[in-house]
Protein backbone atom coordinates (compact mmCIF):
# COMPACT_ATOMS: atom_id res chain seq x y z
CA UNK A 1 0.00 0.00 0.00
CA UNK A 2 1.45 3.31 -1.01
CA UNK A 3 1.99 5.90 1.63
CA UNK A 4 -0.88 8.23 0.65
CA UNK A 5 -3.18 5.72 0.30
CA UNK A 6 -2.22 4.10 4.02
CA UNK A 7 -2.36 7.52 5.24
CA UNK A 8 -5.62 7.93 3.92
CA UNK A 9 -7.10 4.39 5.14
CA UNK A 10 -5.91 5.10 8.81
CA UNK A 11 -6.97 8.58 8.75
CA UNK A 12 -10.83 7.44 7.81
CA UNK A 13 -10.31 4.96 10.76
CA UNK A 14 -9.49 7.45 13.20
CA UNK A 15 -11.83 9.12 12.26
CA UNK A 16 -14.80 6.99 12.52
CA UNK A 17 -13.10 5.69 15.63
CA UNK A 18 -13.43 9.16 17.16
CA UNK A 19 -16.84 9.60 15.83
CA UNK A 20 -18.05 6.30 17.81
CA UNK A 21 -16.46 7.36 20.91
CA UNK A 22 -18.72 10.17 21.50
CA UNK A 23 -21.72 9.78 23.55
CA UNK A 24 -24.81 9.89 21.64
CA UNK A 25 -25.80 12.83 23.40
CA UNK A 26 -22.43 14.89 22.97
CA UNK A 27 -22.91 13.50 19.27
CA UNK A 28 -26.12 15.36 18.56
CA UNK A 29 -24.61 18.77 20.34
CA UNK A 30 -21.94 18.27 17.64
CA UNK A 31 -24.15 17.53 15.03
CA UNK A 32 -26.28 20.74 15.83
CA UNK A 33 -23.23 22.75 16.10
CA UNK A 34 -21.94 21.78 12.79
CA UNK A 35 -25.77 22.36 11.86
CA UNK A 36 -25.27 26.44 12.64
CA UNK A 37 -21.89 26.99 11.74
CA UNK A 38 -22.27 25.67 8.23
CA UNK A 39 -25.58 27.92 7.73
CA UNK A 40 -23.94 30.91 9.20
CA UNK A 41 -20.91 30.04 6.77
CA UNK A 42 -22.83 30.17 3.83
CA UNK A 43 -24.59 33.36 4.55
CA UNK A 44 -27.49 32.76 6.58
CA UNK A 45 -30.92 31.06 6.76
CA UNK A 46 -33.23 31.46 3.47
CA UNK A 47 -36.30 33.34 3.92
CA UNK A 48 -39.26 30.90 4.29
CA UNK A 49 -41.74 31.36 1.38
CA UNK A 50 -44.87 32.69 2.14
CA UNK A 51 -46.13 29.64 -0.04
CA UNK A 52 -44.11 26.50 1.17
CA UNK A 53 -44.31 24.79 -2.37
CA UNK A 54 -45.49 27.52 -5.06
CA UNK A 55 -47.17 25.99 -8.46
CA UNK A 56 -44.05 25.31 -10.95
CA UNK A 57 -41.78 27.90 -9.08
CA UNK A 58 -38.40 27.65 -8.60
CA UNK A 59 -37.08 29.19 -5.26
CA UNK A 60 -34.10 31.93 -5.61
CA UNK A 61 -31.05 30.98 -5.53
CA UNK A 62 -29.19 30.71 -2.17
CA UNK A 63 -25.78 29.95 -1.44
CA UNK A 64 -26.70 27.56 0.84
CA UNK A 65 -28.40 25.67 -1.92
CA UNK A 66 -24.97 24.00 -2.59
CA UNK A 67 -24.70 22.40 0.71
CA UNK A 68 -28.51 21.85 1.37
CA UNK A 69 -28.35 17.98 1.83
CA UNK A 70 -25.13 17.90 4.02
CA UNK A 71 -27.52 20.61 6.51
CA UNK A 72 -30.21 18.01 6.30
CA UNK A 73 -28.16 15.15 7.07
CA UNK A 74 -26.80 17.39 9.94
CA UNK A 75 -30.13 18.54 11.05
CA UNK A 76 -31.26 14.66 11.53
CA UNK A 77 -28.58 13.46 13.33
CA UNK A 78 -28.77 16.71 15.71
CA UNK A 79 -32.63 16.22 16.39
CA UNK A 80 -33.49 12.39 15.22
CA UNK A 81 -36.63 12.73 17.63
CA UNK A 82 -38.02 15.77 16.07
CA UNK A 83 -37.72 17.59 19.28
CA UNK A 84 -35.99 20.83 18.19
CA UNK A 85 -38.63 23.22 16.42
CA UNK A 86 -35.90 25.30 15.13
CA UNK A 87 -34.01 22.23 13.72
CA UNK A 88 -37.55 20.96 12.54
CA UNK A 89 -38.10 24.22 10.65
CA UNK A 90 -34.94 24.45 9.31
CA UNK A 91 -35.27 20.52 8.47
CA UNK A 92 -37.93 21.06 6.18
CA UNK A 93 -37.18 24.11 4.60
CA UNK A 94 -33.45 22.60 3.39
CA UNK A 95 -35.10 19.30 2.28
CA UNK A 96 -37.42 21.13 -0.36
CA UNK A 97 -34.10 23.31 -1.28
CA UNK A 98 -32.39 20.49 -1.68
CA UNK A 99 -34.74 19.11 -3.73
CA UNK A 100 -34.97 22.22 -5.86
CA UNK A 101 -30.59 22.36 -6.23
CA UNK A 102 -30.80 18.48 -7.51
CA UNK A 103 -33.21 19.62 -10.13
CA UNK A 104 -31.25 22.40 -11.34
CA UNK A 105 -28.25 20.05 -11.44
CA UNK A 106 -30.41 17.10 -12.74
CA UNK A 107 -30.02 14.60 -10.27
CA UNK A 108 -33.17 13.04 -10.65
CA UNK A 109 -32.74 10.26 -8.16
CA UNK A 110 -31.98 12.67 -5.45
CA UNK A 111 -34.65 15.12 -6.33
CA UNK A 112 -37.52 12.43 -6.04
CA UNK A 113 -35.87 10.89 -3.06
CA UNK A 114 -36.13 14.44 -1.13
CA UNK A 115 -39.23 15.21 -2.96
CA UNK A 116 -41.08 12.26 -1.49
CA UNK A 117 -39.89 12.47 1.95
CA UNK A 118 -40.94 16.24 2.29
CA UNK A 119 -44.71 15.15 1.43
CA UNK A 120 -45.88 13.69 4.18
CA UNK A 121 -44.87 16.84 5.95
CA UNK A 122 -47.15 18.96 3.98
CA UNK A 123 -50.89 19.38 3.39
CA UNK A 124 -53.53 20.10 1.38
CA UNK A 125 -52.65 21.28 -2.19
CA UNK A 126 -48.74 21.80 -1.00
CA UNK A 127 -49.06 18.37 -0.65
CA UNK A 128 -50.05 17.90 -4.02
CA UNK A 129 -47.39 20.19 -5.64
CA UNK A 130 -44.72 18.29 -4.11
CA UNK A 131 -46.12 15.20 -5.45
CA UNK A 132 -46.53 16.98 -9.01
CA UNK A 133 -42.89 17.98 -8.83
CA UNK A 134 -41.89 14.50 -8.41
CA UNK A 135 -43.76 13.12 -10.78
CA UNK A 136 -42.84 15.60 -13.15
CA UNK A 137 -39.20 14.55 -12.45
CA UNK A 138 -40.01 10.91 -13.31
CA UNK A 139 -41.52 12.19 -16.37
CA UNK A 140 -38.85 13.86 -18.14
CA UNK A 141 -36.09 11.65 -17.14
CA UNK A 142 -38.04 8.50 -18.71
CA UNK A 143 -39.95 7.05 -15.60
CA UNK A 144 -43.12 7.40 -17.66
CA UNK A 145 -45.51 4.73 -15.81
CA UNK A 146 -44.51 5.78 -12.46
CA UNK A 147 -44.47 9.47 -13.31
CA UNK A 148 -48.99 8.13 -14.70
CA UNK A 149 -49.23 6.11 -11.04
CA UNK A 150 -48.15 9.42 -9.62
CA UNK A 151 -50.03 11.99 -11.47
CA UNK A 152 -53.58 9.83 -11.30
CA UNK A 153 -53.06 9.70 -7.66
CA UNK A 154 -52.29 13.34 -7.40
CA UNK A 155 -55.93 14.01 -9.61
CA UNK A 156 -57.45 11.22 -7.00
CA UNK A 157 -56.05 13.49 -4.08
CA UNK A 158 -57.25 17.02 -5.47
CA UNK A 159 -60.52 15.72 -6.14
CA UNK A 160 -60.65 14.61 -3.13
CA UNK A 161 -59.84 17.76 -1.02
CA UNK A 162 -62.04 19.84 -3.67
CA UNK A 163 -58.89 21.72 -5.54
CA UNK A 164 -60.35 22.87 -8.46
CA UNK A 165 -57.00 24.64 -10.09
CA UNK A 166 -54.98 21.38 -8.89
CA UNK A 167 -57.46 19.11 -10.23
CA UNK A 168 -56.50 21.60 -13.95
CA UNK A 169 -52.86 20.89 -13.26
CA UNK A 170 -53.35 17.42 -12.99
CA UNK A 171 -55.36 16.81 -15.69
CA UNK A 172 -53.19 18.09 -18.00
CA UNK A 173 -50.09 16.10 -16.44
CA UNK A 174 -52.00 13.30 -16.76
CA UNK A 175 -53.03 14.19 -20.71
CA UNK A 176 -49.07 14.31 -21.75
CA UNK A 177 -48.60 11.57 -19.79
CA UNK A 178 -51.58 9.80 -21.72
CA UNK A 179 -49.73 11.77 -25.24
CA UNK A 180 -46.07 9.75 -24.44
CA UNK A 181 -47.95 6.47 -23.92
CA UNK A 182 -49.58 6.62 -27.37
CA UNK A 183 -52.71 7.34 -25.58
CA UNK A 184 -53.85 10.31 -28.18
CA UNK A 185 -57.86 10.11 -27.40
CA UNK A 186 -57.24 9.76 -23.52
CA UNK A 187 -54.77 12.63 -24.35
CA UNK A 188 -57.18 14.77 -25.93
CA UNK A 189 -59.85 14.57 -23.70
CA UNK A 190 -57.66 15.17 -20.65
CA UNK A 191 -56.41 18.33 -22.35
CA UNK A 192 -59.85 19.56 -23.30
CA UNK A 193 -61.23 19.01 -19.51
CA UNK A 194 -58.21 20.71 -17.89
CA UNK A 195 -58.30 23.33 -20.63
CA UNK A 196 -61.99 24.13 -19.49
CA UNK A 197 -60.78 24.17 -15.58
CA UNK A 198 -58.24 26.37 -16.37
CA UNK A 199 -59.58 28.65 -17.84
CA UNK A 200 -62.43 29.24 -15.06
CA UNK A 201 -59.61 29.16 -12.46
CA UNK A 202 -58.01 32.13 -14.57
CA UNK A 203 -54.77 30.29 -14.79
CA UNK A 204 -53.29 31.42 -17.88
CA UNK A 205 -49.88 29.75 -17.35
CA UNK A 206 -51.00 26.34 -17.03
CA UNK A 207 -53.88 27.31 -19.98
CA UNK A 208 -50.54 28.21 -22.21
CA UNK A 209 -48.91 24.52 -21.72
CA UNK A 210 -52.10 22.52 -22.16
CA UNK A 211 -52.96 24.54 -25.42
CA UNK A 212 -49.26 23.46 -26.29
CA UNK A 213 -49.96 19.91 -25.51
CA UNK A 214 -53.24 20.01 -27.34
CA UNK A 215 -51.28 21.39 -30.46
CA UNK A 216 -48.99 18.56 -30.71
CA UNK A 217 -52.06 16.02 -30.15
CA UNK A 218 -53.44 17.92 -33.28
CA UNK A 219 -50.27 17.70 -35.04
CA UNK A 220 -49.29 13.54 -34.51
CA UNK A 221 -53.18 12.73 -35.26
CA UNK A 222 -52.55 14.25 -38.59
CA UNK A 223 -54.26 17.75 -38.20
CA UNK A 224 -51.77 20.13 -39.36
CA UNK A 225 -53.43 23.31 -39.81
CA UNK A 226 -55.85 23.01 -37.08
CA UNK A 227 -52.08 22.47 -34.80
CA UNK A 228 -50.70 25.56 -36.50
CA UNK A 229 -53.42 27.45 -35.24
CA UNK A 230 -53.46 26.40 -31.63
CA UNK A 231 -49.57 26.44 -31.73
CA UNK A 232 -49.91 30.54 -32.67
CA UNK A 233 -52.24 31.00 -29.86
CA UNK A 234 -50.16 29.19 -27.51
CA UNK A 235 -47.61 30.89 -28.41
CA UNK A 236 -49.02 34.68 -28.52
CA UNK A 237 -50.22 33.70 -24.84
CA UNK A 238 -46.74 33.03 -24.03
CA UNK A 239 -45.36 36.00 -25.20
CA UNK A 240 -48.33 38.06 -23.62
CA UNK A 241 -47.14 36.62 -20.15
CA UNK A 242 -43.55 36.67 -20.27
CA UNK A 243 -43.38 32.77 -20.45
CA UNK A 244 -39.77 32.64 -21.68
CA UNK A 245 -39.23 28.72 -21.46
CA UNK A 246 -42.70 28.26 -22.67
CA UNK A 247 -41.67 30.00 -25.62
CA UNK A 248 -38.86 28.19 -26.32
CA UNK A 249 -40.55 24.84 -26.26
CA UNK A 250 -43.88 26.31 -28.43
CA UNK A 251 -41.06 27.60 -31.30
CA UNK A 252 -39.60 24.40 -31.28
CA UNK A 253 -42.62 22.29 -31.72
CA UNK A 254 -43.44 24.85 -34.34
CA UNK A 255 -40.44 24.38 -35.83
CA UNK A 256 -41.00 20.54 -36.34
CA UNK A 257 -44.71 21.53 -38.18
CA UNK A 258 -43.26 23.64 -40.57
CA UNK A 259 -39.94 20.86 -40.83
CA UNK A 260 -42.91 18.74 -42.27
CA UNK A 261 -44.61 21.16 -44.35
CA UNK A 262 -41.41 21.50 -46.02
CA UNK A 263 -40.71 25.24 -44.91
CA UNK A 264 -37.21 24.60 -44.00
CA UNK A 265 -36.22 27.80 -43.97
CA UNK A 266 -39.20 29.44 -41.21
CA UNK A 267 -38.41 26.17 -39.47
CA UNK A 268 -34.58 26.89 -39.05
CA UNK A 269 -35.49 30.14 -37.90
CA UNK A 270 -37.95 28.95 -34.91
CA UNK A 271 -35.19 26.68 -33.87
CA UNK A 272 -32.58 29.66 -33.82
CA UNK A 273 -34.94 31.72 -31.48
CA UNK A 274 -35.98 28.55 -29.78
CA UNK A 275 -31.94 28.16 -28.94
CA UNK A 276 -31.57 32.11 -28.20
CA UNK A 277 -34.13 32.04 -25.30
CA UNK A 278 -33.31 28.73 -24.27
CA UNK A 279 -29.57 30.38 -23.97
CA UNK A 280 -30.31 33.37 -22.01
CA UNK A 281 -32.47 31.67 -19.60
CA UNK A 282 -29.86 29.14 -19.17
CA UNK A 283 -31.95 25.79 -20.06
CA UNK A 284 -29.81 23.48 -21.02
CA UNK A 285 -32.49 20.87 -21.77
CA UNK A 286 -34.65 23.05 -24.37
CA UNK A 287 -31.38 24.47 -25.53
CA UNK A 288 -30.45 20.36 -26.34
CA UNK A 289 -33.75 19.78 -28.05
CA UNK A 290 -33.40 22.87 -30.40
CA UNK A 291 -29.95 21.92 -31.09
CA UNK A 292 -30.90 18.10 -31.81
CA UNK A 293 -34.02 19.65 -34.04
CA UNK A 294 -31.38 21.99 -36.26
CA UNK A 295 -29.88 18.55 -36.91
CA UNK A 296 -32.74 17.43 -38.63
CA UNK A 297 -33.05 20.54 -40.44
CA UNK A 298 -29.31 21.03 -41.54
CA UNK A 299 -29.73 17.25 -43.17
CA UNK A 300 -32.67 17.88 -45.10
CA UNK A 301 -30.89 20.95 -46.50
CA UNK A 302 -28.01 18.65 -47.86
CA UNK A 303 -25.55 20.31 -45.56
CA UNK A 304 -24.27 16.95 -44.23
CA UNK A 305 -21.47 17.84 -41.92
CA UNK A 306 -22.97 20.66 -39.96
CA UNK A 307 -25.63 18.03 -39.19
CA UNK A 308 -23.54 15.30 -37.67
CA UNK A 309 -21.47 18.03 -35.81
CA UNK A 310 -25.00 19.39 -34.53
CA UNK A 311 -26.37 16.24 -33.26
CA UNK A 312 -23.25 14.96 -31.45
CA UNK A 313 -23.48 18.29 -29.89
CA UNK A 314 -27.21 17.91 -28.78
CA UNK A 315 -26.28 14.28 -27.63
CA UNK A 316 -23.69 15.98 -25.27
CA UNK A 317 -26.41 17.90 -23.81
CA UNK A 318 -28.72 15.30 -23.45
CA UNK A 319 -26.17 13.42 -21.79
CA UNK A 320 -25.48 16.45 -19.29
CA UNK A 321 -28.83 17.01 -18.15
CA UNK A 322 -30.02 13.53 -17.75
CA UNK A 323 -32.64 13.64 -20.60
CA UNK A 324 -32.83 9.72 -21.83
CA UNK A 325 -35.72 10.53 -23.67
CA UNK A 326 -34.17 12.76 -25.89
CA UNK A 327 -30.92 10.80 -26.10
CA UNK A 328 -33.14 8.12 -27.73
CA UNK A 329 -34.49 10.38 -30.08
CA UNK A 330 -31.07 11.36 -31.54
CA UNK A 331 -29.38 8.40 -31.50
CA UNK A 332 -31.91 7.69 -33.71
CA UNK A 333 -31.65 10.62 -36.28
CA UNK A 334 -27.76 9.92 -36.05
CA UNK A 335 -28.58 6.28 -36.91
CA UNK A 336 -30.34 7.85 -40.20
CA UNK A 337 -27.65 10.08 -41.02
CA UNK A 338 -25.03 7.36 -40.38
CA UNK A 339 -27.13 4.95 -43.34
CA UNK A 340 -27.16 7.93 -45.44
CA UNK A 341 -23.94 8.28 -45.57
CA UNK A 342 -23.08 4.41 -45.91
CA UNK A 343 -21.49 3.56 -42.53
CA UNK A 344 -24.00 0.99 -41.99
CA UNK A 345 -22.13 -0.87 -39.11
CA UNK A 346 -22.01 2.25 -37.20
CA UNK A 347 -25.94 2.85 -38.22
CA UNK A 348 -27.00 -0.58 -36.61
CA UNK A 349 -25.13 0.18 -33.01
CA UNK A 350 -26.93 3.68 -32.52
CA UNK A 351 -30.36 1.82 -33.76
CA UNK A 352 -29.97 -0.96 -31.14
CA UNK A 353 -29.08 1.93 -28.62
CA UNK A 354 -31.92 3.76 -29.58
CA UNK A 355 -34.73 1.23 -29.73
CA UNK A 356 -33.52 0.15 -25.95
CA UNK A 357 -33.89 3.24 -24.51
CA UNK A 358 -37.31 4.45 -26.52
CA UNK A 359 -38.67 1.01 -25.12
CA UNK A 360 -37.27 2.05 -21.65
CA UNK A 361 -38.85 5.21 -21.24
CA UNK A 362 -42.21 4.13 -22.98
CA UNK A 363 -41.50 6.55 -25.89
CA UNK A 364 -44.15 4.25 -28.67
CA UNK A 365 -44.21 7.00 -31.33
CA UNK A 366 -40.22 6.59 -31.59
CA UNK A 367 -40.53 3.28 -31.14
CA UNK A 368 -42.43 2.37 -34.07
CA UNK A 369 -40.69 5.53 -36.00
CA UNK A 370 -37.32 4.27 -35.41
CA UNK A 371 -38.02 0.50 -35.62
CA UNK A 372 -39.02 1.49 -39.25
CA UNK A 373 -36.01 3.28 -40.17
CA UNK A 374 -34.40 0.57 -38.68
CA UNK A 375 -36.12 -2.28 -40.98
CA UNK A 376 -34.72 0.20 -43.94
CA UNK A 377 -31.13 -0.45 -42.89
CA UNK A 378 -31.78 -4.33 -42.40
CA UNK A 379 -33.39 -4.32 -46.38
CA UNK A 380 -30.25 -2.61 -47.44
CA UNK A 381 -28.64 -4.82 -45.43
CA UNK A 382 -29.96 -7.84 -47.51
CA UNK A 383 -31.92 -8.96 -44.12
CA UNK A 384 -35.49 -9.30 -45.52
CA UNK A 385 -36.61 -11.48 -42.82
CA UNK A 386 -35.89 -8.85 -40.13
CA UNK A 387 -36.63 -5.90 -41.55
CA UNK A 388 -40.32 -7.15 -42.32
CA UNK A 389 -40.36 -8.78 -38.59
CA UNK A 390 -39.55 -4.48 -37.41
CA UNK A 391 -41.72 -2.92 -40.09
CA UNK A 392 -44.57 -4.82 -39.10
CA UNK A 393 -43.96 -3.82 -35.21
CA UNK A 394 -43.12 -0.37 -36.10
CA UNK A 395 -46.08 -0.24 -38.78
CA UNK A 396 -48.40 -1.02 -36.26
CA UNK A 397 -47.44 1.23 -33.90
CA UNK A 398 -47.92 4.74 -35.62
CA UNK A 399 -51.13 3.02 -36.98
CA UNK A 400 -52.41 2.33 -33.29
CA UNK A 401 -51.34 6.10 -32.41
CA UNK A 402 -53.08 7.71 -35.90
CA UNK A 403 -49.86 9.17 -36.52
CA UNK A 404 -50.93 8.72 -40.27
CA UNK A 405 -48.73 11.04 -41.66
CA UNK A 406 -45.24 9.58 -40.52
CA UNK A 407 -46.40 6.14 -41.57
CA UNK A 408 -47.36 7.28 -45.24
CA UNK A 409 -43.64 9.09 -44.80
CA UNK A 410 -41.96 6.12 -43.82
CA UNK A 411 -43.56 4.04 -45.77
CA UNK A 412 -42.09 6.08 -48.64
CA UNK A 413 -38.74 5.63 -47.40
CA UNK A 414 -38.94 2.19 -47.28
CA UNK A 415 -40.48 2.13 -50.67
CA UNK A 416 -36.97 3.57 -51.82
CA UNK A 417 -34.70 1.38 -49.77
CA UNK A 418 -37.08 -1.99 -51.25
CA UNK A 419 -36.34 -0.70 -54.78
CA UNK A 420 -33.04 -0.60 -54.73
CA UNK A 421 -32.65 -3.86 -53.88
CA UNK A 422 -35.03 -5.15 -56.23
CA UNK A 423 -37.32 -6.38 -53.26
CA UNK A 424 -41.22 -6.11 -53.22
CA UNK A 425 -42.13 -2.79 -50.78
CA UNK A 426 -43.90 -4.40 -47.16
CA UNK A 427 -47.42 -2.71 -47.31
CA UNK A 428 -47.98 -0.10 -44.74
CA UNK A 429 -51.81 -1.11 -44.48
Amino acid sequence: MYAEQAYLFRHALMRDAAYEMQLPGDRARLHELSFYLIEEAFGGRPPEPQNFVRRGVMSDAHPTDAIAIELVEHADLADSAGLNTDLQTARRLYVRRAAEHAERVFDHALAIRLWDRLIPELKGSAALEANSRAGNIEFVSGRTTDARRRIARSLQDAREIGDRHYEAIALGSAAAASLEAGDTAAAESGCNEALRLLREVGDRTGECKTLGDLALIQEQTGRKPMAERTYHQALQLAREIGLLRQESVLLIHLANLHWFMERLDIAEDCLEQARAIAKQIGDRRVEGVALGNLGTIYVNAGRSSEAETTYLDALTVHREVGNRRSVGVVLGNLANHYGRTGRAHEAEVHYIEALAIHHEVGHRRFVGSCSCDYASLQVALGRGDEARELWRKGAAILRQLGDVDELQRKANEMKVACSRVGMQPFDAD
